[in-house]
């Protein structure tokens, strides 16, 4: 324990500093004993007499020990401990920064949630059915907006870890009791006290505290621990079951939607498919058809070139005959001619031996009287 704080009774709440008790045997002593009975800082029920010694600013020592200071945490709380608590007790407001374990070590769990303390306690009992109750370095009341109050209900233990963890048997019984333990790590800074107890005053120990506090409410600051019992309420665990029921109320109308679209766009594909099985058979038909029809056009096709054949025979034919009549009538002219000529000749000798036209001998017998 520290040798520079004691409680002033053996269960109860109220320390007092070495330093505190030195002022007062000087002062009203004249350095004699109180006459008070000092504590260890033990639990309730654990606690053991101690002594102040008034040698410089004054320690405790156990009673037998020929006024030896004890020494060791395994013997109590230790300064550093206890001044953090102290400091905690006072905040009204902060963050939580939330680390729970793993097996490859503690992972950020809740990042800097911000929470207003409405009461916080030191060495508050944590009562439980059988035995006696635990005791809390610090029980903290508080609210926040975010789900770990209500997963919470709003309160919490606070452990404060300085050389030793909280041990084991006390985890799983505090995790049985559904009560919400979070352990903070005190052995070095920022939260440590920096001071050792041979130096250490009540002015140090009263700046520290104040510098805690205005660090834990500082705009920037928060309290980093690690989740040690995490339970869920009642109201906690009615809502996320709620949540739960909508988010399948909601997943199952999701999916009676996308059944619904399922069915409708089956139907879509069953009238596809039947339009297509209607299209395919318009289409035979059309090919059938279209192969008629290229079988009538080829018909056509050759019966055109057929007919344009006969029409080339024709044409030549007809060239033939009209060339063979233009020849003929070129026959026929020469025939003519021919004929024409032979006849001239033949009938121009005859006509040379024929007598004298009348019109020449009645001219010949005019002239005879007028010759007379």
């Amino acid at each position: 324990m520290t040798k520079k704080r004691a409680y002033t009774s053996a269960s109860g709440k109220e320390m007092v500093s070495a330093e505190a008790v030195a002022r007062e045997r000087k002062l009203r002593y004249n350095g004699e004993p109180t006459g008070k009975t000092y504590y260890s800082l033990h639990r309730a029920g654990q606690r053991k007499e101690v002594v102040h010694v008034l040698k410089g600013a004054g320690y405790f020592a156990y009673k037998g020990t020929g006024g030896g200071a004890p020494g060791g945490d395994a013997q109590g709380e230790s300064l550093n401990h206890v001044l953090f608590k102290e400091a905690l007790a006072t905040v009204s407001h902060t963050r939580l920064e939330l680390y729970v374990p793993t097996p490859q070590g503690p992972v950020r769990w809740k990042k800097r949630v911000p929470v207003r303390i409405k009461a916080a306690r030191t060495e508050a009992p944590v009562h439980r059915q059988a035995g006696a109750p635990f005791v809390a370095d610090v029980y903290v009341e508080f609210e926040t907006a975010d789900s770990l109050g209500l997963k919470w209900g709003g309160r919490m233990c606070v452990e404060i870890k300085h050389s030793h963890a909280v041990d084991a048997q006390k985890q799983d019984e505090l995790r049985a009791l559904g009560m919400p333990v979070i352990e903070v790590d005190v052995s070095g800074p920022p939260y440590a006290y920096p001071i050792d107890d041979d130096a250490t005053t009540d002015e140090l120990e009263s700046r520290h505290r104040a510098r805690l506090k205005q660090m834990f409410e500082s705009d920037k600051g928060f309290l980093k621990a690690v989740v040690l019992s995490n339970p869920s309420s009642n109201a906690y665990l009615k809502k996320l079951v709620d949540s739960q029921r909508n988010a399948l109320a909601e997943q199952r109308w999701a999916l009676e939607q996308l059944q619904a679209q399922l069915a409708g766009r089956e139907t879509e594909l069953q009238q596809a498919a039947d339009a297509k099985a209607k299209s395919d058979e318009r289409l035979l038909d059309a090919n059938a058809t279209l192969s008629e029809m290229k079988a009538r056009l080829k018909e056509i096709s050759d019966a055109q070139m057929q007919t344009a054949a006969k029409n080339n025979a024709l044409e030549r034919e007809l060239a033939r005959a009209r060339r063979e009549r233009l020849a003929a009538r070129a026959i026929c002219a020469c025939l003519i001619l021919l004929l024409a000529g032979i006849g001239y000749w033949q009938l121009a000798p005859s006509s040379s031996a024929q007598p004298e036209p009348p019109s020449r001998a009645s001219g010949s017998v005019a002239q005879e009287p007028r010759g007379g």
